[in-house]
């Protein structure tokens, strides 16, 4: 019998370790002590100002990053599109076809005001290319009459 309470009690020395490592692992592991809010006014970087979490950041980058991917495809078809209304109206001078010019024309300066008024465009840029685009058709039409 005293050989069994040995066997037993070597046994109980074995697996008390092994339940003291199973015990602290499922045990809850204490927070962290808090930093103290930053005082009112204090910059954003100061010590014991509190930041947003990194995944919260990441995931708003990801967010921006596929915004700008539609965003740039959006404003690169509408600048195409502003490329075709203005080459297509200074064919048409070129042609001396005044009156398809001039539709033209208005097609364009329309589609340079929407462009500048969504931002695709700045509106000097959309301002200069509409100036030179109407000085070529006074040009045109000054050209036509002359003949």
């Amino acid at each position: 019998m005293a050989e069994e309470t040995k066997a037993k009690e070597a046994e109980a020395k074995k697996e008390a370790p092994a339940k003291a490592v199973e015990a602290k692992a499922e045990a809850p592991k204490a927070a962290a002590p808090k930093a103290a809010a930053p005082a009112a006014g204090a910059p954003a970087g100061a010590p014991g100002a509190t930041a947003a979490p990194a995944a919260t950041r990441q995931s708003s980058a990801e967010k921006a990053a596929k915004q700008a991917i539609k965003h740039r495809a959006r404003n690169k078809a509408v600048e195409s599109g502003l490329k075709n209304f203005v080459h297509k109206a200074e064919r048409f001078i070129t042609d001396k076809d005044l009156n398809a010019a001039g539709t033209a024309v208005e097609q364009a300066l329309r589609a340079l005001d929407r462009a500048a008024k969504k931002g695709i465009i700045h509106p000097n840029n959309a301002a200069r290319r509409k100036s030179r685009l109407m000085h070529k058709l006074n040009i045109g039409k000054v050209g036509a009459s002359k003949n």
